[in-house]
């Protein structure tokens, strides 16, 4: 049953291609890869667009869709 839901999730995404927001244990976990780059290549096949994934303290990866480009952006907590 899990199997049916998650292939029709995916289809789901596929047709509809939204900006995906998640965090690093969510990103590993659903692609089953260990860094980051590894998780938005598995990630992009599937929606096409762009991708960002929150990396705790340490900021968060964008992937832009248009640029086929991945960017670390660091969280300045400075006032």
């Amino acid at each position: 049953m899990f199997k049916s839901i998650r292939d029709e999730f995916i289809n789901t995404l596929s047709d509809i291609k939204p900006i995906m927001h998640m965090n690093f244990k969510e990103a590993k976990d659903y692609t089953n890869q260990k860094d980051v780059e590894s998780c938005i290549k598995k990630l992009k096949l599937i929606n096409n667009n762009d991708i960002i994934i929150t990396l705790g303290g340490d900021g968060f990866a964008y992937y832009c869709h248009k640029e086929n480009s991945i960017k670390y952006i660091k969280y300045n907590y400075e006032s």
